[in-house]
């Protein structure tokens, strides 16, 4: 059995993955169902700043970090607060 923690370390990692890679992220499989279908969407007041709100979501099971912010690694997907489009998905944090 996988506990709740266990989930939420495994969202953790794939989290630190895409965000040393933000183009593998949607290549990258869910810590949750398996498919690869991952978002990490960065929204920002302006889109130019180095720090953002962050969401990290399956598309397909709609499970995913609770948003946050933090530093917006080189090549992530930058939209301005009110532009964004973010599901409301379940968290795993």
């Amino acid at each position: 059995m996988i506990t709740d923690s266990g989930r939420a370390d495994r969202w953790e990692k794939a989290f630190d993955r895409a965000w040393k890679d933000p183009s593998k992220a949607a290549r990258m499989s869910c810590p949750s169902c398996g498919e690869a279908a991952l978002n990490l969407v960065y929204v920002m007041l302006d889109p130019q700043s180095i720090r953002g709100m962050y969401a990290f979501w399956c598309g397909a099971c709609l499970i995913g970090l609770a948003p946050g912010m933090g530093s917006v690694p080189e090549g992530a997907f930058r939209v301005r607060r009110g532009e964004e489009q973010v599901p409301n998905y379940r968290t795993e944090r």
